[in-house]
């Protein structure tokens, strides 16, 4: 595992976030919503991670950057950058498992995203879920909604997800909070998902 609070610590995060969302398609069942029906295979934008301690040690670092993502038939890719262009890690999703190298070259692996995930940076994200966030498909979660709508937020797996802009009846920007509710003396992480734009 990463150093706690390290910049590289939150880049993790952000990246098998995205990887996740890119990696398991199929992990859950469509629900209803504007993009139901539509096959996308790539995202791009912008993220922005800040993680926060309180109490006497209070501290706070954030972290910002660009994603790149594509998934074909056999694998999924995503490289990450920094808001100058840099790129800083690259990561592979298949059935051969999860692999993140980093600029400096650091290498992490693991059978899955999850648990690549678990091994970086301590925490489980239910990726399995990411899909249909990213695509504005909330399911019962939000409540009779068909689709997104702004402001609309759902709690799912100690996760807090806002829809706080959409394009096209689809998410533009998504704000992600753990953990809700907020327990005392727990580190907590907020991720802000800009998304430019998508492939198909």
């Amino acid at each position: 595992m990463l150093p706690a609070g390290s910049a590289l610590r939150l880049l993790a995060v952000v990246l098998v976030l995205v990887l996740g969302a890119c990696a398991t398609p199929e992990a859950s069942a469509p629900a209803p919503g504007p993009a139901a029906d539509t096959q996308v295979n790539g995202w791009y934008g912008r993220f922005s991670a800040t993680s926060a301690v309180a109490g006497e040690t209070a501290r706070e670092e954030r972290f910002s950057g660009r994603f790149l993502l594509r998934r074909t038939p056999g694998e999924s890719v995503i490289e990450i950058s920094s808001v100058l262009g840099q790129t800083m890690a690259v990561a592979h999703s298949g059935p051969a498992g999860a692999r993140l190298e980093t600029a400096d070259g650091k290498i992490f692996t693991a059978a899955s995203a999850e648990e690549l995930l678990e091994r970086v940076f301590g925490w489980r994200i239910p990726v399995s879920l990411l899909p249909d966030w990213l695509e504005g498909r909330f399911g019962s979660a939000a409540g009779e909604q068909a689709g997104p709508a702004p402001a609309t937020v759902i709690v799912a797996q100690g996760w807090r997800v806002r829809v706080e802009e959409l394009r096209d009846e689809r998410p533009r920007r998504l704000a992600l909070r753990w953990p809700e509710p907020p327990s005392p003396g727990q580190p907590e992480l907020a991720l802000l998902l800009v998304i430019d734009g998508r492939e198909r």
